[in-house]
């Protein structure tokens, strides 16, 4: 009995959980800094949460409306998740999916060796916070999405002391204010993983009435809503805007 039970909660954790970030080892404030900021790909500039972020005089920015039909592209994920450490198996055995299956992969992740979090391999960064960085890629889970991502190489949350754990749940805060004020979001989900990539992150997504979400946990991972060009260049000037708005 008790063994079925075990199997039936790994189940429910295998179907459940997708996750994200990279840490240290051991329990402390002090995680391994990330060698340099992003790299931006083609055309995209560093943005900072300013007011010269904010829409130019006269125009307004409705909300980024909810999913579309199906033309507009809910698309299966494929090579690797949003938070990649590398090709994630399609297989039935899911043991191949989860990285801490292999544990000399695992640890060097945790130390930060190869992170997709750190260094220059990041792209789609749209703002700089006074503790981390802001994704939006085009293709994510939900229309609307945000990833907010610890600057420094840490875990998890109980590795940051007392302060820098405020100051980082303070940019989550600012970032959820953000998302909800640019969409139209009947709830914000937080999700705090780290289960693919030990780093500490925080996927901010956008719920909304009906959306395909409804009765089960949100994977951020699993599948994704496609902007188009112009309609992501919009969200980011939107969100940036509220960003700078506080």
């Amino acid at each position: 009995m008790a063994a079925a039970s075990s199997r039936r909660v790994r189940r429910s954790l295998r179907r459940d959980e997708v996750g994200g970030g990279l840490g240290a080892r051991r329990g402390t404030s002090r995680g391994r800094r990330c060698r340099s900021l992003p790299q931006r790909t083609g055309r995209q500039q560093r943005g900072s949460a300013s007011a010269s972020d904010a829409p130019a005089a006269g125009r307004t920015d409705a909300p980024l409306p909810g999913p579309r039909s199906p033309r507009a592209g809910v698309v299966r994920a494929t090579g690797t998740p949003l938070c990649p450490v590398g090709p994630v198996s399609a297989s039935s055995d899911q043991r191949s999916v989860w990285p801490w299956h292999d544990a000399e992969r695992w640890e060097r992740l945790r130390r930060g060796e190869g992170c997709p979090l750190c260094g220059t391999g990041l792209t789609d960064v749209v703002a700089e916070l006074p503790t981390s960085w802001v994704r939006v890629p085009a293709a994510a889970s939900v229309r609307g999405y945000a990833c907010v991502i610890h600057r420094t190489h840490v875990v998890e949350w109980h590795e940051l002391d007392p302060t820098a754990a405020a100051a980082f749940l303070a940019d989550v805060n600012r970032v959820s204010r953000a998302v909800a004020a640019a969409t139209d979001a009947a709830k914000i989900n937080l999700l705090s993983l780290g289960n693919l990539v030990p780093h500490l992150h925080v996927h901010v997504c956008p719920r909304r009435r009906g959306d395909r979400w409804e009765g089960r946990v949100l994977d951020p991972g699993s599948a994704a809503e496609v902007l188009e060009p112009e309609e992501h260049a919009a969200y980011v000037a939107t969100l940036r805007a509220a960003l700078a708005a506080r």
